[in-house]
């Protein structure tokens, strides 16, 4: 990085000044100057890395401690669950697929989670120099490391890569129950937790199951009133959802401590022609006036991030490294997961009168 600096090139007593680009290790000039309306990413190799995901780490000996040492004040804990919302549903998500869930000694951590509107996202916490990373939206952190490969909960195939992996595959991951909105089908990718990278329908491991909470979006205010618009054109969204988190954690925890089987799946699918790309839902959507109709949903990338090579080598680079992929890229510019298949473009489709799909809501 570099900064543009003024300084007489000869010294104070100079009445002159001349402008120049100096290195610099935490300053940043852009020739030109930053232009209004325009969102900037900056990706960078850093140094003095630290060493993080201690805090999952942390979460697994505290809850395991809880359960299983007879001199902790808590008394006996017959079962553990756990819940996150969007961030913290992610850092679940992470818990699991990192092995968390099983302590030290090898014994099962907690036997229910609830990620929450947690898209297809994990933390990305294992990786150096690396903090807790935002989710991806519409229009910035596309390159960001929460949304990597694998995103379902069953083992599949990148078809970009053909790494085969899952975030449920040992004896001592717990009972899931899943939950999105409509939002993280248009923002999250959350159709990528239960169908295959090239878009075709996966489902869920026996111990998980997945609910869309259908034309509800990621952040739900109970106390809501009457819809308003603050700064958006549209009205806000006033669908509340207290009411099913209860559901969720009484299905969570007869499943768990009674073996009551919670209700069936409820997300759109392939099959049944309610998830779609964005092309067919642009043709089915109504042709209302005032309306504003996204372009698309969020894309997802697949990234390369091996080392930067004596400067010649980008960090990132869509679709990974090798010659072949790089020309394949070229030929297709702006390529994405979603593309070549339909997962990460596919969305449920819109509530409205003249065309209403299956109910898709959690008991």
């Amino acid at each position: 990085m570099a900064v543009r600096t003024t300084a007489g090139p000869g010294g104070s007593e100079l009445r002159t000044a001349a402008a120049a680009v100096v290195p610099s290790r935490c300053d940043l000039h852009v020739d030109g100057g930053f232009q209004p309306g325009w969102i900037y990413e900056l990706t960078y190799e850093a140094e003095d890395p630290l060493v993080l995901g201690l805090g999952l780490a942390a979460v697994r000996d505290l809850v395991s401690h809880l359960r299983h040492d007879p001199a902790q004040p808590a008394g006996p804990v017959e079962y553990a669950y756990g819940w996150g919302r969007s961030q913290t549903g992610r850092a679940i998500r992470d818990f699991i697929h990192l092995s968390c869930n099983e302590d030290t000694e090898g014994r099962p951590v907690f036997d229910g989670l609830l990620p929450r509107v947690s898209g297809a996202g994990r933390l990305g916490v294992e990786r150096f120099a690396n903090l807790t990373v935002p989710g991806g939206q519409q229009y910035e952190d596309h390159l960001s490391p929460a949304d990597t490969f694998p995103f379902a909960y069953a083992k599949t195939v990148d078809h970009l890569t053909g790494e085969q992996d899952a975030i449920m595959k040992r004896a001592s991951d717990p009972k899931v129950l899943h939950t999105q909105t409509s939002t993280e089908y248009w923002q999250r990718r959350g159709s990528l937790v239960h169908t295959t990278t090239d878009g075709r329908d996966l489902g869920f491991p026996p111990n998980v199951r997945g609910y869309l909470w259908s034309s509800s979006q990621h952040v739900a205010d109970p106390t809501a009133g009457a819809p308003a618009k603050g700064i958006c054109n549209h009205l806000q969204n006033v669908v509340a959802t207290s009411a099913l988190f209860r559901a969720v954690l009484d299905a969570l925890d007869a499943w768990v401590s009674e073996s009551v089987e919670p209700p069936a799946s409820a997300v759109p699918t392939v099959a049944d022609g309610t998830l779609v790309t964005i092309d067919v839902w642009s043709r089915q959507f109504p042709a209302v006036p005032s309306a504003l109709r996204p372009h698309g949903p969020n894309e997802v990338y697949a990234v390369d991030r091996s080392a930067v090579s004596a400067g010649r080598r980008p960090l990132a680079q869509v679709h990974g490294a090798g010659s072949r992929r790089r020309r394949r890229r070229q030929r297709n510019r702006g390529r994405t997961r979603s593309d070549g298949g339909r997962a990460a473009r596919h969305l449920h489709r819109m509530e409205h009168a003249s065309s209403r799909p299956r109910a898709r809501r959690a008991a």
